[in-house]
């Protein structure tokens, strides 16, 4: 057999290997673009959360700066704590909202709350 085949065994050749191996090719393609895909939506999903959680701990920032709450004003801020704790308790937010409860509580004398 001659090291250099004419073109329509060269043409036979690639046609015979993409019928072998072209479905894998493709499917291995598209696997990889949706994976690309479906980390890139988790990240965004991941970081539109983390700024939420970011926005609301500022609320609670705000309102609990230097001021001593009374009535409403703690309770809204125990909602805010509540909405941390509960919708984005995995993130750094949620715990530092736990520890503005217990300057809270401290505040109000219910040490065993703290």
């Amino acid at each position: 057999m001659a090291e250099l085949r004419s073109e329509e065994e060269q043409l036979e050749v690639v046609k015979r290997w993409w019928k072998e191996n072209g479905t894998s090719l493709i499917a291995g393609a598209v696997l990889a673009a949706a994976g690309v895909f479906g980390w890139n939506a988790w990240q965004n999903y991941q970081e539109g959360k983390s700024e939420a959680a970011s926005a609301r701990y500022q609320q609670l920032i705000n309102m609990t700066a230097g001021t001593t709450l009374e009535g409403d004003q703690l309770s809204a801020a125990q909602t805010l704590i509540d909405e941390l704790t509960d919708d984005y308790g995995n993130t750094l937010y949620a715990e530092l909202a736990q520890l503005l409860e217990a300057r809270l509580a401290v505040q109000e004398g219910d040490l065993a709350a703290a």
